[in-house]
């Protein structure tokens, strides 16, 4: 439960820092980790301990996957910028 309420206290970070950045990678990643906190929480289903391991590991899966776009969303646009400054140099 505990587990539950701290994922819970994390997730409001992500979707404010969602927002400042316009990701919807950061969107969802939110969102499921509002959603796996209280069903943690909620201690679902309950007579099943394997199953905080699986949403505990579904939730770093999507921070994983989340971080990954983020980072090749950066490095296209740091692409694109060069690509821009090298027309103004021309």
């Amino acid at each position: 439960m505990l587990d539950g309420l701290q994922i819970l206290a994390q997730s409001p970070f992500y979707l404010v820092t969602a927002s400042g950045n316009r990701s919807a990678w950061m969107l969802l990643d939110g969102i499921i980790t509002i959603v796996l906190a209280i069903l943690i929480a909620r201690h679902w289903p309950p007579s099943s301990c394997w199953a905080i391991g699986a949403l505990v590991g579904v939730r770093i899966l999507m921070t994983g996957v989340t971080r990954l776009m983020i980072a090749l969303s950066l490095r296209r646009r740091a692409q694109e910028k060069v690509i821009a400054l090298g027309d103004y140099a021309a």
